[in-house]
């Protein structure tokens, strides 16, 4: 049996360096998907080393369930010498959904590459730059939106309610 937990936690970059330029990825950006993953890996390689750590292929979609309601989703798309800036093979959008619901991540995937000796690079979108440091973080924890059971909810319920009543029959019960 397996235990899903019902918060994830996961790291973004904020500040970032690239060359001598500092910027801010502003967290309202994130929605954006402001970073792209460029790895110098053929495709049918990379869904092979995802597969091998637990993602699941859906076409060019590949998911691992993250919580018991968020899935990590990493989608792919091949790119021509032309297309990509660094010359890569790849271009990588990772995120955590649930429902209509989505977050960006980079490090779940570039802790893959990075482990596999898999060439890649960071690619800042809006300003059009590959990172060369990232200097901060930020740290995001999203929990399940919905409980999952509504007993443990009951239960707590319960608990107050029987709470509440022996308080009640102390302060107003017989005197013995």
């Amino acid at each position: 049996m397996v235990f899903l937990l019902s918060e994830y936690i996961t790291y973004y970059p904020r500040r970032i360096i690239s060359g001598s330029r500092e910027f801010i990825i502003f967290k309202d950006e994130l929605k954006d998907l402001p970073l792209i993953i460029y790895a110098n890996v053929r495709k049918n390689r990379l869904i092979g080393l995802l597969k091998k750590y637990g993602f699941a292929n859906d076409g060019n979609v590949l998911y691992r369930q993250a919580t018991e309601k968020w899935k990590i989703v990493v989608s792919m798309e091949e790119c021509t010498h032309k297309e990509s800036p660094c010359g890569c093979k790849i271009a990588c959008y990772a995120v955590l959904e649930e429902g209509n619901i989505r977050y960006p991540l980079v490090y779940e995937v570039m802790q893959i590459l990075w482990r596999e000796n898999i060439n890649y690079r960071l690619y800042y979108g809006r300003e059009k730059v590959f990172i060369d440091r990232i200097i901060d973080n930020y740290q995001i924890t999203l929990r399940d939106p919905t409980p999952s059971s509504p007993v443990p909810v009951i239960i707590a319920l319960a608990l107050g309610i029987i709470g509440l009543l022996a308080s009640m029959s102390l302060a107003f019960g017989e005197k013995g």
